[in-house]
C-alpha cells in the first residue's frame, strides 16, 4: 500500500469525506487550478467507503486528497493566507485560536481545523475582500496533506500538518468564529448604503453596525485610536449627525459587549488570547482614549457598577434619592460644581422600604418638581434573577434611561453575601444591565462592628465578600456623626477606576422645617474632630461630677483617649471658656486641692462652674 493510500485511510477512520483529487497547478498570476477527477458532491451527504478510497489512491493513483467541509466531517476549517503582507493579522487575532490540528498549505498560509456540526456555510474574505482570511463550512473542501501543488515555475511544494491529527483532537468551534460565519450571511446593507442613510432610517443602528464589526475585526487596544475616530467621521456623512454623547453611548455600548463577548465566549488564560507586541512610551502617549464621562463626577463613571455602602439607617436611601434627583435635572450634586452630573433619565428599584415610606423622603427632601424623569419601582418583590433583568433592560431603553438605583443589594437576592462564587453571580446579573451601558448603583450595608473596633469606614467595611467590592468601578460610604450643632453625615470616596479620590467632606442635615430636610455641604471631614468632641464630652463629664483640680496627666491615666487628644480638647475647651487653668504652684498659693502630684509649673484644670473670665484664673 502506497503512502498516499495509507494517509487517506487514517483520514476516513478519523470521519473525514475525502475524495480524490487530480493535478493541483498555481499559473503566473497566483491563480490556482484544481483537477476534479470525480464528482464529489455525493460526499457532501455520505462517506466514502475504504474499499472505495483503496481503488482511487491505489488502483487509480491519484495524486491529491481533498476533504469534504462541514457537517458531513464535522469539521470547520479557518483559511489563513498568512503569506501575504495585506493579512488581518487583527482579526486574526481577535479569534483567540486554541490549541487545534492545524496544516501548512503548499503557498505558506495556515488552515485551522474544528470539530463542528451547524448550519454556517463558507465565506470568502472576512469583512474584507483581501482580508486574506476564508471559512471553509458546509458546502466546501480543503485539500489534505500530503497533497502536492506545482507551482508556475515548475516547483513542487506540498501541503503539511504543522499540528497533526495524532498530536491533537479537534478542538471545538470557538463561538467567535462561529458568530462570525453568520455575521458574513446576515449583511444586509452595504457600507455606501449604511453611509446614505436619512434621518429616521435607523442611523443608530447603522453606525452599532459598522462599529461592531470593526470591534470584532480590530484588537482591543485599537479601539480608541481606530473605531472611535472613525465612528465620529461616519457620523458626518449625516445630515444633520448624531450628537456626540448619542454616540459616545453606542460606542461605550458596542466596545463593553465585544469585551465581554471574547472574554466569556473563549476561557482561555489571558496570556493566550491578546498577547501583542509591547508598546512604547511615544506610541502609548499618542492614543487618544474617548474621555470618560460622569453620571455624577468623580464618583459614578456612566455605563459602570457602583456601590454606596453605610450603616443601617444611616442615610443611604436619603442620599440616593438626593443623587438621583440632581442627575435627573442635571444639576451638581450638593451644588458643588465639583460634583457635576449628566443628565439622564432615572430609575429606583426599591425594596427595602414599604412605597410610603420612599414618598415622605421625596416629599421631605424637596423634591416636588413633578417633570422630573424618575421612574420608580418600589415594593414589588424584584429579585436579580435573569428573567427579571432583562424585563428591566426592555423597560429602560423603552423609556430611555441611562441610571438605576437599587436599594437595597440584600433586599434583592438570596445569595450567600460572604460566598465568592454566589455574589459573583449576583454581581454578574448586574453586568448585564450595566453592558447596556447603563450606569448602575446599589446601595449595601456595612457589617457589624467588632466589640475592640474603634472605626469601620473603608471598603473592607462592607458586608459580604471582596467579589462585591472587585466587580464595582466606583464605591462611596456613608457614617453619621451627632455632635453639638447638629447631625453630620460623612461622605468617604473610597474608590474609583476612572477619577482621582475625593478628600472626605461631610453634609450637615439640615431641618428647615418640622417635615423638610436637606443636605449642605460643609466642606473636608477632618478624622480627628469626631475624637477630639467626644474627649472634650469625656473631660467635661469628669469635670462636672467632682470640683477637684486635674492635670492632663489625670485623664491620659483613665486611657479614654491618646495624650494629643486629650491635650488639644483641654487647649480647646480653654479657648472656649468651658474649663479655666492655673500651674500647681499657683494653686498651692490658693490651698486648692489636686487629684494628683506633678511638677510645680504643670497646668492644672477644672470646670468653670462661674464662667467667669478665664484671664482671672490663668494665672500662667
Amino acid at each position: 500500500m502506497n503512502p498516499l493510500t495509507a494517509q487517506a485511510l487514517l483520514y476516513l477512520e478519523k470521519g473525514m469525506s475525502i475524495f480524490p483529487l487530480g493535478e493541483i497547478t498555481i499559473n503566473s498570476k497566483g491563480e490556482k487550478r484544481i483537477v476534479y477527477p470525480i464528482k464529489w458532491k455525493e460526499y457532501q451527504k455520505r462517506l466514502p467507503t475504504a474499499e472505495e478510497v483503496i481503488t482511487w489512491f491505489e488502483k487509480k493513483k491519484y495524486p491529491n486528497i481533498g476533504c469534504v467541509t462541514g457537517n458531513i466531517s464535522h469539521l470547520f476549517v479557518l483559511d489563513a493566507d498568512t503569506y501575504k503582507p495585506n493579512l488581518a493579522k487583527d482579526i486574526l487575532l481577535s479569534f483567540t485560536i486554541p490549541l487545534t490540528p492545524c496544516q501548512k498549505t503548499a503557498r505558506g498560509g495556515d488552515q485551522y481545523f474544528f470539530s463542528y456540526t451547524g448550519s454556517a456555510s463558507n465565506a470568502v474574505g472576512i469583512f474584507s475582500r483581501d482580508s486574506g482570511l476564508d471559512i471553509r463550512a458546509n458546502g466546501g473542501m480543503v485539500v489534505l496533506a500530503p497533497s502536492q501543488v506545482i507551482q508556475a515555475n515548475g516547483t513542487v511544494s506540498s501541503y503539511a500538518w504543522s499540528i497533526s491529527l495524532e498530536d491533537e483532537l479537534f478542538a471545538p468551534l470557538p463561538m467567535s468564529l462561529s458568530s462570525l460565519s453568520f455575521a458574513k450571511i446576515k449583511e444586509k446593507k452595504t457600507l455606501p448604503e449604511l453611509l446614505t442613510l436619512k434621518e429616521g432610517e435607523g442611523r443608530d443602528n447603522a453606525i452599532a453596525h459598522v462599529a461592531g464589526l470593526l470591534c470584532y475585526s480590530l484588537s482591543p487596544e485599537r479601539w480608541p485610536t481606530d473605531v472611535w475616530p472613525a465612528m465620529k467621521e461616519f457620523n458626518k456623512t449625516y445630515s444633520p449627525p448624531l450628537p456626540l454623547a448619542h454616540l459616545q453611548r453606542i460606542y461605550h455600548s458596542i466596545t463593553a459587549t465585544e469585551e465581554e463577548r471574547r472574554w466569556k465566549e473563549n476561557p482561555i488564560p489571558p496570556t493566550e488570547k491578546f498577547f501583542t507586541p509591547s508598546l512604547s512610551l511615544a506610541d502609548f502617549l499618542d492614543i487618544q482614549y474617548p474621555e470618560a464621562r460622569f453620571a455624577v463626577k468623580p464618583f459614578f463613571t456612566c455605563g459602570t457598577l457602583n456601590m454606596v455602602s453605610a450603616p443601617s439607617n444611616e442615610w443611604k436611601s436619603w442620599f440616593i434619592m438626593e443623587t438621583a434627583a440632581s442627575i435627573a435635572a442635571g444639576k451638581p450634586l450638593l451644588g458643588r460644581d465639583e460634583f457635576s452630573t449628566t443628565q439622564s433619565r432615572v430609575m429606583i428599584i426599591n425594596e427595602e422600604d414599604p412605597p410610603r415610606s420612599v414618598q415622605d423622603r421625596i416629599k421631605i427632601l424637596g423634591i416636588v418638581d413633578k417633570s422630573l424623569p424618575i421612574y420608580f419601582h418600589v415594593g414589588k418583590g424584584i429579585r436579580l434573577e435573569k428573567k427579571i433583568i432583562d424585563c428591566i433592560i426592555a423597560e429602560v431603553k423603552e423609556k430611555n434611561i441611562s441610571v438605576i438605583f437599587f436599594d437595597s443589594l440584600r433586599a434583592m437576592h438570596d445569595a450567600d453575601e460572604n460566598d465568592s462564587t454566589e455574589m459573583q453571580r449576583i454581581m454578574n446579573l448586574l453586568k448585564i444591565i450595566m453592558r447596556e451601558n447603563i450606569t448602575v448603583i446599589f446601595t449595601h450595608h456595612h457589617r457589624k462592628k467588632g466589640p475592640f473596633e474603634k472605626g469601620n469606614v473603608g471598603m473592607e467595611a462592607s458586608r459580604g465578600s471582596s467579589a462585591i467590592n472587585a466587580a464595582i468601578n466606583g464605591h462611596i460610604s456613608l457614617s453619621e456623626e451627632v455632635r453639638d450643632m447638629g447631625i453630620y453625615v460623612v461622605v468617604r470616596h473610597l474608590k474609583s477606576k476612572d477619577a482621582a479620590k475625593v478628600q472626605p467632606f461631610e453634609m450637615r442635615v439640615v431641618d428647615e422645617t418640622e417635615n423638610e430636610i436637606r443636605f449642605e455641604y460643609k466642606g473636608d471631614y477632618k478624622a480627628g474632630e469626631k475624637k477630639t468632641t467626644e474627649t472634650k464630652d469625656a473631660i467635661i463629664a469628669i469635670m462636672q461630677k467632682d470640683s477637684a483640680w486635674h492635670s492632663a496627666k489625670d485623664f491620659i491615666n483613665r486611657e479614654f483617649a491618646g495624650h494629643n487628644i486629650i491635650r488639644e480638647s483641654l487647649r480647646q475647651l480653654k479657648d472656649e471658656k468651658l474649663i479655666i487653668s492655673m500651674t500647681r504652684k499657683e494653686a498651692e498659693g490658693k490651698e486648692i486641692s489636686v487629684e494628683s502630684e506633678g511638677r510645680a509649673n504643670e497646668l492644672i484644670y477644672s470646670w468653670n462652674s462661674k464662667k467667669v473670665d478665664n484671664d482671672e484664673w490663668d494665672l500662667g
